[in-house]
């Protein structure tokens, strides 16, 4: 794993154990987001995050 790769793996997990989901990682990242996901579904798989997240779309995560 290149270090891009566990800086999103870490955020998916702690945004997800949060209640979100930044689908910007899904349409900016060279692996499609995978790392990010990989993240969440240990968050999931953990059964301390909460059912229900908040999805931040990709337009809404782009800062000027």
């Amino acid at each position: 794993m290149t270090e891009t790769n566990v800086q999103d793996f870490l955020k998916g997990k702690r945004e997800r154990l949060a209640g979100f989901y930044d689908k910007w990682y899904r349409y900016n990242r060279t692996d499609d987001g995978a790392a990010y996901d990989a993240g969440c579904v240990k968050a999931v798989d953990s059964g301390k995050c909460p059912d229900y997240f908040t999805l931040i779309g990709a337009c809404e995560a782009v800062r000027v």
